[in-house]
């Protein structure tokens, strides 16, 4: 993609603290405290994970960043942070990072709408070194998908992603930029976890050989595409032809078809880094590239990043950006279009950290980031404000809080040392295994042997079948059949979306094996046998 010629002035509008300016500073004084993720709340509040030097410190406040409540997590051997999270409908919170036990391994956690612990998973696998929980989402049917990053001498299976159902309980886990399907890749890693037009999208980084030179690999941004049912659609390290060194950090689509990544451009120098806007379409082939020079930030800037992106319009975005400039990080805002022009800039004064970004509810923009103390301290800082990058006035309205919770909500520490340590992930199936098997009806009768006048067939995964049809289409709707050791239909009933259990009277009937079977669409999906005595 050709950047356009057209140069607009660029607006550096420094920090001005006021009283006016909707910003909010939270931590103690000479201490460090780390901000990693910020999510709107259904009542308009903001939630947002952090960190202290001794332990992690998630905490709520309402639409003007008052802080309603402070929970601090506690485990009594290990280190434990929070990387992101999701909420759902019903006020439930979903949580993944990282715990240190003898090394890292992902922590996944849900919390009900009062802020309680309901399970806590911790998934450590022998094949691997160590592992991150870095992102997650939740799926129509409130399953949560896990964005795994995994370290290992091999690095065959890098990226991965785990499905866990509602009660913490792992359906399936899937490899994705594998050296077994790609064996130029190395050192694959993963940031973010994206859900757009029916598909899912990692970006990250990876490393990859030039072409003609395949005894050297360089750091490549790197972008996977997958589709509504997990499999793997294309990987794509960026730059390959044109030698470019990053990392991807973010990713948009701007129409159906083309999708708008975010990164930096390293060059040999370790702090040698320039912005990187990349684009590419639905197949996966790269469209084109911009990169921003340090002078679009301003005089003596030595690097420039950008992090996470939020779309304004089809022509306007909003970025997270960190520039070194007299030996000193800053940070702040931009609006660029995709041609890679600034046409707003907010230098917000020396700050550093993987921010947080996000589009609210009432059309603004909220991040979270760290700003220094002095001696190096920092604090984490909450930012809210509109398309221009001006600070929103307070919302003078009155919002009842936390109101799926049936009473008010204290501050305090949450242990989480009974955490659930899943190990036998290698037996977890994959997503094609497993949604396959919810094509099943597996059914058990009892009591078996019986001597009663009626036996109990208990059915699983009936939730995944069709609803009733109207009018009924015969044998297609799902149904039980009972046939007797001759193979003659002695009994049939209908079976229903949700049914879990269902009752046969068999008074009357002959001593001897009987086999029921269950149909779905006109085959045969679950059988049990079953003794009448």
């Amino acid at each position: 993609m050709k950047k356009f010629t057209i140069v607009l002035s660029i607006l550096i509008i420094p920090l001005v603290m006021s009283a006016q300016k909707w910003e909010r500073t939270y931590g103690q004084p000479n201490y460090k405290e780390w901000a990693n993720d910020v999510i709107e709340f259904y009542d308009k509040g903001y939630y947002i994970l952090g960190s202290t030097e001794d332990m992690e410190w998630n905490f709520k406040t309402g639409i003007n960043g008052d802080t309603l409540y402070n929970k601090f997590l506690f485990h009594n051997l290990y280190i434990h942070r929070d990387l992101s999270s999701v909420i759902d409908e019903n006020g439930n919170l979903y949580i993944c990072g990282t715990i240190i036990l003898d090394d890292a391994w992902p922590i996944v956690a849900k919390y009900d709408s009062c802020g309680q612990k309901v399970w806590c998973r911790v998934f450590v696998d022998d094949s691997f070194d160590d592992g991150v929980g870095m992102d997650l989402l939740l799926t129509e049917n409130g399953n949560i998908i896990v964005l795994v990053t995994h370290d290992s001498d091999d690095q065959i299976d890098q990226i991965l992603l785990y499905c866990l159902n509602n009660n913490g309980n792992l359906l399936w886990t899937e490899s994705y930029a594998s050296k077994n399907d790609h064996p130029e890749i190395a050192h694959a890693v993963a940031f973010n976890l994206y859900y757009y037009n029916n598909s899912y999208f990692i970006d990250g980084y990876c490393y990859w050989p030039y072409p003609g030179n395949p005894n050297h690999v360089y750091l490549k941004p790197l972008f996977i595409k997958i589709d509504s049912l997990f499999n793997e659609e294309w990987i794509l390290p960026f730059g390959v032809p044109d030698s470019i060194v990053g990392e991807a950090y973010g990713t948009i689509p701007l129409n159906d078809t083309v999708y708008f990544g975010i990164g930096v451009r390293r060059s040999s120098a370790t702090f040698n880094q320039n912005s990187l806007l990349m684009f590419f379409n639905e197949q996966g082939e790269e469209i084109g590239y911009n990169q921003i020079p340090n002078s679009d930030f301003g005089e003596n800037v030595d690097f420039n990043t950008m992090w996470n992106i939020v779309k304004v319009n089809d022509t306007s975005f909003i970025t997270k950006f960190y520039i070194g400039m007299n030996d000193t990080v800053f940070h702040g805002e931009t609006v660029i279009d995709t041609s890679g022009t600034i046409h707003i800039l907010k230098n917000q004064g020396p700050g550093n950290g993987t921010a947080d970004l996000i589009k609210t509810s009432d059309n603004n923009y909220l991040e979270v980031t760290e700003v220094y103390e002095s001696k190096g301290d920092k604090d984490i800082w909450l930012f809210k404000f509109d398309e221009n990058l001006e600070s929103v006035p307070f919302d003078t309205n009155t919002y009842v809080y936390d109101s799926l919770c049936p009473y008010p909500i204290q501050s305090g520490t949450i242990d989480i040392t009974d955490c659930f340590i899943w190990t036998n992930i290698e037996d977890t199936p994959s997503p094609e295994e497993y949604y396959a098997s919810l094509k099943t009806i597996p059914i058990k009768a009892y009591p078996n042997p019986s001597t009663e006048g009626q036996v109990t067939f208990e059915f699983q995964n009936t939730e995944y079948l069709s609803p009733p049809l109207i009018p009924p289409q015969g044998g297609k709707q799902p149904h039980l059949v009972i046939y007797n050791v001759l193979g003659e239909k002695v009994h049939e009933e209908r079976v229903y979306q949700y049914q879990g259990k269902g009752v046969v009277d068999v008074n009357g009937w002959r001593k001897g094996m009987y086999v029921a079977v269950v149909y779905s669409e006109g085959l045969p999906v679950g059988n049990c046998k079953f003794v009448i005595e």
